[in-house]
Parts: structure tokens; C-alpha cells; sequence
């Protein structure tokens, strides 16, 4: 079959069924725009992740400041633990 032949034919199979021929588009179109919102999540996630980890500056996971980041080590630590003895004068309990 020469191309023109076969494009009659498509043509006349798309007119003839064209329940089956919209069904086929809107599939199409809905698996593109799942694709593209999925990226665009997951871009979305990433850059949110990253700027949590810029935000941290020298945070651990769980809030504490890592030993020497930025001029906070266990100084830092000793005046803001409590439990030290003079934890009431801080509070202004005394």
C-alpha cells in the first residue's frame, strides 16, 4: 500500500470509530498531564527540601547545633542545657 492509501484508510478508521478514537485522545492527554504534574511534585519536593537544608545553617536533624558550626560549640551547649544547677536563676524560679 502506497503512504496515501494508508492514510485514507486511518482517516476513514478514525470517522468510523470514533467513540473508540476519543477514548484513545483522552487517555493520551490524561497520562501526559499525570507525567507533568508528577515532575512538577517532585521538583516542587526537591526544591523545598533543599531550601530546609539551607534554612538549618549548622542544625542537626533533630534542632541541636552541630560542635563548632557556625562559632556555636559546646558553649553554645553549656549556657542553653538545662539541668546544670542554676537552671532557676535562669527561669527566674529563685
Amino acid at each position: 500500500m502506497k503512504v496515501l492509501n494508508i492514510l485514507i484508510s486511518a482517516f476513514r478508521a478514525l470517522q468510523r470509530n470514533k467513540m473508540r478514537s476519543f477514548l484513545t485522545m483522552l487517555g493520551i492527554i490524561i497520562g501526559v498531564a499525570a507525567v507533568i504534574a508528577m515532575l512538577a511534585i517532585g521538583q516542587g519536593a526537591q526544591y523545598s527540601v533543599g531550601r530546609l537544608h539551607r534554612d538549618s545553617e549548622g542544625m542537626s536533624c533533630c534542632g541541636a547545633p552541630f560542635a563548632g558550626h557556625s562559632g556555636r560549640g559546646s558553649d553554645y551547649r553549656r549556657k542553653h542545657e538545662l539541668g546544670d544547677g542554676d537552671t532557676g536563676d535562669r527561669l527566674g524560679l529563685s
